[in-house]
């Protein structure tokens, strides 16, 4: 039985292109954490006891990936060299082994985890310390020994029955037979989080209120300063912090879940689907190396194979493996559809909110998340007639005997780009008249600041917008006529008709290359700006000395 699931484990293509990804971006981000950690130890933006517990966390993180690249390393090795010249039951590794191979990895990981609470604790007990929290510079090491603590309390819970079995055929902290302490780890995991994030907003709130107090009643300057230097710091540190937050209680509840269900699932889905929960620290690049990898086997089997074999027949591909394959290719293709219409709905919230805007920083959370919707209910519609356990010619996700549903995407699609570019123009002249409007009745400077801001947001955006509904309206309307027009085509003149419209990448060069351009066009415009008002001619100069003499 363990040498049948190190076979369907070692055997599984998702799970080995996932590692296979894991690995590289590893790799690649390793030196990126290096370089972040170096940044903020000299940002002084960020007390000294917050930089301590930033800097640890990652280190943690880079301990995390170094591991994750001898562990990945070591298991496609196994896979994909040993098992050909042996049996799978030659492969199987000792839970000793398992341990040390995986343990540093779960200690960066879990380390990670427990970041957020020690924040959360930082700011507390700064603002409880509020006038003499600058002259602290023992906090941060106390914190990090707890953090340390907890972490070490959380891996005892997560191996809870790691001394089991013999033999493993994938390395796992938990144990799928006996997974109740490690479901306590991730309860308690969830329950950290959501603490973390309610004390971390709360105490936010709190300093907000004690700045106004404190301006209100003419305090000291010293205390004036310390309450202004908190809020900054907690506005540097909100984003960062949420997005840790959203991604570990992400894996949190994924683990959850996989751990409770575990008995009822085939293990090397489990194993999947449990890596898969794990992947936050890599996910930015997933897509892109999705993208080379697809096409990349492609041109292998049509280049290297096919020339090799007796008929075409043997490089026909499963219905099953061409998901996988492409599923993250079409994912990312269609999230980015979905920006152009976030885009707009972002530029018309800060319209109606215009006085305020500027202190809001949750919206964008609410955006993602709809966008994220959006994109899995149009995939839903392109993915409607998939079904697996077939042969597949080509991966297309979309189904030429009934594509119904498809049509129904990319009408969908082609309508949801036209509104977005129509009521992006209009924001134009809401932003123009509204700017006129608040210069005749003479509104509030910070009124008028942040429309000139919004406006200076839409020109820049404003090009990477149109490219946005070129491309993708484009390829709406390509692919809606070659869908319906499939049954008038040969196969392969259908496949080379698709993937013409599918031109992402060249569609992330130009988009690139857009961006730069028009930021630092908008700055070199500004600077240009600035100059023309500062710009005093000598004759002026002696008009106005001349005035104030007299007056």
């Amino acid at each position: 039985m363990p040498c049948e699931a190190m076979n369907n484990i070692a055997t599984f293509e998702p799970l080995i292109i996932l590692l296979f990804t894991i690995l590289i971006i590893s790799i690649l981000v390793i030196p990126c954490a290096f370089y972040i950690g170096y940044k903020i130890a000299r940002n002084q933006l960020y007390h000294l006891n917050t930089r301590v517990l930033l800097v640890a966390h990652t280190f943690a993180l880079i301990v995390h990936l170094s591991d994750r690249v001898y562990l990945h390393g070591f298991d496609l090795y196994r896979w994909l060299v040993l098992l050909p010249k042996s049996d799978a039951c030659s492969i199987l590794v000792s839970v000793r082994q398992c341990y040390y191979n995986r343990v540093l990895l779960n200690i960066g990981l879990w380390y990670c985890i427990c970041t957020n609470p020690m924040i959360a604790i930082e700011r507390y007990i700064a603002t409880n310390n509020i006038a003499n929290y600058h002259k602290d510079r023992k906090t941060g090491t106390c914190l990090l020994l707890l953090q340390i603590i907890i972490t070490m309390s959380l891996i005892i819970c997560a191996y809870g029955h790691v001394i089991t079995d013999d033999a493993r055929n994938y390395c796992f902290a938990a144990n799928i037979h006996f997974p109740v302490k490690t479901m306590v780890a991730s309860i308690i995991v969830i329950l950290m989080q959501l603490a973390a994030l309610t004390a971390y907003r709360h105490l936010r709130s709190v300093n907000r209120k004690l700045k106004n107090r404190l301006h209100r009643d003419g305090s000291s300057l010293t205390k004036s300063y310390q309450v202004q230097e908190s809020l900054r710091s907690f506005e540097f540190l909100s984003q960062p912090f949420e997005t840790m937050f959203y991604s570990q209680l992400s894996f949190a509840i994924s683990a959850l879940t996989l751990l409770y269900y575990s008995a009822s699932i085939p293990e090397h889905i489990y194993v999947f689907l449990m890596e898969c929960a794990v992947f936050f620290p890599q996910l930015p690049l997933l897509i892109i190396l999705n993208l080379i990898f697809y096409h990349g086997w492609e041109l292998y089997n049509y280049l290297i194979v096919l020339p090799g074999v007796s008929s075409a027949c043997d490089i026909i591909s499963s219905s099953d493996r061409c998901f996988y394959l492409r599923s993250g290719f079409n994912f990312g293709m269609w999230f980015a559809i979905c920006t152009t219409p976030m885009i707009v709905y972002e530029r018309w919230l800060a319209l109606k909110k215009i006085g305020n805007y500027q202190k809001d920083k949750q919206s964008w959370i609410y955006i993602i998340i709809f966008q994220f919707l959006l994109t899995f209910f149009l995939l839903s519609l392109v993915y409607a007639r998939t079904s697996f356990g077939k042969k597949t010619y080509y991966c297309l996700a979309t189904s030429t005997e009934t594509p119904y549903e498809t049509v129904i995407a990319f009408v969908l699609l082609m309508t949801i780009q036209l509104v977005s570019v129509l009521v992006f123009r209009s924001l134009f002249k809401n932003y123009a008249n509204l700017r006129e409007l608040y210069h005749t009745n003479g509104s509030t400077l910070t009124k008028r600041y942040q429309v000139e801001e919004s406006l200076r947001s839409l020109n820049l955006i404003s090009t990477p917008v149109y490219l946005m509904f070129l491309c993708q309206f484009t390829y709406g309307v390509c692919s809606f006529i070659g869908v319906m027009l499939n049954e008038h085509f040969s196969r392969e003149t259908f496949y080379l008709t698709m993937e013409i419209a599918i031109f992402a990448p060249e569609y992330a060069v130009f988009f690139s290359i857009v961006m730069i351009t028009k930021e630092k066009s908008i700055n070199l415009q500004n600077v240009k700006s600035l100059r023309n008002t500062i710009r005093v001619t000598p004759q002026e100069y002696f008009d106005n000395y001349k005035k104030s003499w007299n007056f």
